[in-house]
């Protein structure tokens, strides 16, 4: 049987999280055990929102956490900010 927290202990960052399907993709994540950046480019709320709901989605045996960050990943600097931009053969 495949353990259902078999992405405990891996981060995942989500561009877009508080679209609808940012934020499926973010659920499903918090579910298997998968820690989540949940990324917003203009509504702060949503995605604190959203920070909400997946705590209270995450599985009770994982160590998941979630964190939120403003960035306009259409601006190099900013993406770069966040070390991404410095690896540019890695899949998100």
């Amino acid at each position: 049987m495949v353990s259902p927290y078999r992405l405990h202990d891996q981060i995942a960052l989500v561009t877009g999280a508080t679209g609808g399907i940012g934020a499926a993709i973010s659920g499903h994540l918090a579910m298997l055990g998968c820690s989540v950046a949940i990324h917003y480019n203009s509504d702060s709320q949503a995605a604190n929102d959203l920070k909400a709901v997946l705590i209270k989605k995450r599985g009770p045996v994982t160590r998941a956490s979630f964190h939120v960050f403003k960035a306009d990943m259409g601006n190099y600097d900013e993406v770069r900010r966040f070390g991404i931009a410095d690896y540019p053969h890695t899949v998100f």
